[in-house]
């Protein structure tokens, strides 16, 4: 039987762990430092025991003429990673203001995964900090899908100069349901855990999205 290509497509800001997350997986080893974008095609077996599926993994960057190869990452794609970093707030806030809408409007409802990179630098927060970031989180969340780009442009900047704090597990879990993504996992590739379980997770979503 021949393999069945997957293609799985990771989005996020810049330098949130996206490059890095696909690094620990391709090489099984742990990432450090900046890693460029991958500007080769992965092509790995999948990670869930006994499937035929054969995953196609493409990196996007958010600069320059990248910008534009990112929107053309989005054709015949069959699964999406976003990713944003549990150290920074202002990362989920915009999982929320521009790569949920942008998914949405580009890869034709196709299953995506909510993935919170880094989680090896989360620490014990200042509750006062955190509650701050919750209720600015929350009033966003309460805001219309149809957002007005200068009602965007205030949520991004009123976050953008909160003090910088890691992002809980509830935070998160609440972006999650509101973007209607299919799973919301944490990972760090640099111990390399929840790693594996990120892929298995997709490789599994496209499964069941294609036999729906």
């Amino acid at each position: 039987m021949s393999n069945i290509k997957r293609k799985l497509v990771v989005v996020g800001d810049t330098s949130c762990g996206k490059t890095s997350l696909l690094h620990a997986f391709t090489q099984g080893s742990p990432a450090s430092g900046e890693l460029p974008t991958l500007l080769d095609l992965h092509e790995v077996a999948s990670p869930v025991p006994g499937s035929q599926t054969q995953l196609s993994l493409w990196d996007t960057a958010n600069h320059g003429e990248f910008s534009k190869l990112r929107n053309l990452s989005y054709l015949l794609c069959d699964v999406v990673l976003i990713c944003f970093s549990i150290d920074s707030p202002q990362s989920l806030s915009n999982v929320l203001i521009k790569w949920a809408p942008e998914v949405r409007h580009l890869s034709e409802n196709k299953p995506t995964i909510l993935v919170g990179c880094k989680k090896d630098l989360r620490c014990e927060q200042n509750p006062k900090s955190r509650n701050v970031f919750s209720q600015a989180m929350t009033k966003l969340v309460g805001r219309k899908k149809d957002l007005q780009s200068d009602q965007e442009s205030k949520a991004s900047d009123a976050l953008s100069q909160m003090p910088t704090e890691q992002v809980s597990h509830k935070e998160a879990t609440k972006i999650f349901r509101q973007i209607g993504a299919r799973q919301y996992l944490e990972c760090s590739a640099t111990t390399l855990e929840g790693v594996q379980q990120v892929f298995e997770a997709a490789a599994r979503a496209v499964t069941h999205y294609k036999s729906g």
